[in-house]
């Protein structure tokens, strides 16, 4: 995933500073953790590739988990 990041980042980024936000961001908010991996994964990597700070800190991006009601699973998704 760190790969990914790098990658995917802007110069005035790190991808240790974006994993940093990440977990700060599931800790604050428990049911990110529920999510789906990759759907987490893929928005993290999308905040990324826009130079954007997924959390309320800046205000830039917003990771929010939304629930497919024709799932059963109780996974949830990024939109």
């Amino acid at each position: 995933m760190k790969e990914q990041l790098a990658a995917a980042l802007p110069r005035h980024m790190t991808a240790e500073r974006m994993i940093r936000i990440a977990t700060t961001e599931i800790r604050k908010v428990p049911a990110l953790g529920n999510c789906d991996t990759m759907s987490f994964v893929s928005a993290i990597v999308q905040c990324s590739q826009l130079g954007l700070e997924p959390g309320s800190a800046l205000g830039h991006a917003y990771l929010l988990p939304f629930g497919n009601k024709n799932e059963k699973s109780g996974k949830k998704t990024f939109s």
